[in-house]
């Protein structure tokens, strides 16, 4: 018989308090509990009093409880974790540990984060009763301090998260390139990267860019930036990606991005797309995206599905109750401040910020079926995380059937390609107008 597989993916994880553990069964938990595969991002860590923060965080440093997690991952059923993210490191090498050993004693199947690049980067497999998944998961979005190292013959390697990174050139027409080599050349501005280049502490740029300090600027017939993706990130990605085709049924990758569309913030940006391309020719059965706080369309890529971004599954990020001295400091809020106050100044008492970007606080699950190779159904569940409850009751995932995540999404999708079908509590990706 030809094995099947039921796969259901949710976006960023930001779970701060540890009320799910006894709260009864939703209709959520029977939409995600169907699939054999159950992914989520968890974009937060275990961190102790003992974990100390990182110099730089994702944004906001960004820890729980291990029971706050642990309540999630049950609650929900997810037996895959992706946590390559920008907050992975928000607490240094202790949250890391911290956070893999919570996974661990859970028997969750965790990737993209390790204590050297090979670990990091390595696939993980789930044993199903369908089928054996591989996930393999990598981020875009990181501090260069928080990328994972290689392991060497002398040295140890460097724990921390799976990179893939980009390169960006600006394009400009050749008279504007012209001008613009004359500003560098009088201002000087490329005077250290010339020099150190020279002594051979670093190298020179191609002839068709013109370097102006940290840009790089090539002649084009459509000025803008463009962006690639790294060809040694992208190159070690792909060979995971080939060694779980071999190894596993079915091949899941995971890929967290801030990044934006430069003539289009709802949309990918170029690297991004190129990136889960290749993943999909590589033998990835999906690609799941996230990172964006916000929804992003569907694309069908040689019959399999790419998420450019799941929005958020859950964000209680109004509930974190412990920051450093850096973020109260960062905020000119006195010695003595308290969460409540820096979240306070954070929002301008809630007028700014998340509270008042409505696709922050709506999202989908989408649950797809395969048989055998064959992609046969998407379907599409809206959730809703209660933009206008009060804190101690925002941020967590409901069924929501609502018309601005129908249109918003149909929408996102259609300029890929993607067409989107609506019943009366869901929606179902029309397969058959793929070629």
């Amino acid at each position: 018989m030809s094995r099947s597989m039921k796969f259901a993916a949710t976006g960023d994880a930001i779970v701060t308090r540890a009320h799910l553990q006894s709260e009864a069964p939703t209709n959520l938990q029977a939409v995600i509990g169907v699939a054999d595969a159950r992914l989520t991002n968890l974009e937060i860590v275990a961190a102790s009093r003992n974990a100390f923060a990182s110099a730089e965080s994702g944004g906001t440093w960004m820890k729980a409880s291990r029971n706050a997690i642990r309540a999630m991952i049950q609650h929900f059923g997810f037996n895959l974790v992706s946590w390559a993210n920008n907050h992975a490191m928000d607490y240094s090498y202790c949250g890391l540990e911290e956070t893999a050993e919570l996974l661990n004693e859970m028997g969750v199947v965790h990737a993209g984060v390790g204590a050297d690049l090979r670990q990091a980067s390595r696939p993980r497999y789930l044993e199903s009763s369908n089928g054996r998944v591989a996930l393999i998961a990598a981020t875009s979005t990181f501090f260069e301090s928080h990328r994972a190292g290689p392991a060497g013959a002398e040295v140890v390697g460097r724990p921390g998260v799976n990179p893939l990174r980009y390169n960006t050139v600006y394009g400009l027409e050749q008279n504007q390139m012209e001008s613009l080599r004359e500003i560098a050349e009088i201002s000087k501005v490329n005077f250290e990267r010339e020099w150190f280049a020279s002594q051979g502490f670093g190298t020179k740029s191609a002839p068709e860019i013109l370097p102006f300090g940290p840009l790089n600027i090539t002649a084009s017939p459509k000025p803008g930036p463009r962006t690639t993706p790294n060809p040694e990130d992208l190159n070690r990605i792909i060979a995971s990606v080939c060694e779980a085709r071999r190894q596993a049924d079915y091949v899941v990758v995971s890929l967290h991005s801030h990044e934006l569309q430069w003539n289009d913030p709802c949309g990918p940006a170029e690297f991004l797309v190129d990136a889960a391309h290749a993943m999909i020719e590589a033998g990835a059965h999906v690609v799941v995206c996230h990172g964006s706080h916000e929804l992003r369309g569907i694309e069908i890529y040689r019959q399999k599905p790419i998420f450019y971004s799941l929005g958020n599954f859950m964000f209680e990020y109004f509930s974190i109750d412990e920051f450093p001295q850096e973020f109260y400091d960062f905020l000119d809020l006195p010695v003595g401040s308290s969460p409540a106050d820096a979240l306070d100044k954070r929002t301008a008492m809630e007028t700014k910020g998340f509270t008042n970007i409505p696709g922050v606080w709506r999202s989908f699950v989408p649950v797809c079926d395969f048989s055998g190779e064959a992609l046969t159904k998407i379907l599409i569940y809206p959730i809703d995380l209660g933009r206008d409850k009060p804190r101690a009751r925002r941020g967590t995932p409901s069924l929501g059937d609502t018309d601005a995540i129908r249109t918003e999404l149909t929408d996102l999708s259609a300029t890929l390609g993607t067409k989107i079908r609506w019943s009366t509590s869901f929606g179902a990706v029309d397969l058959s107008s793929i070629p």
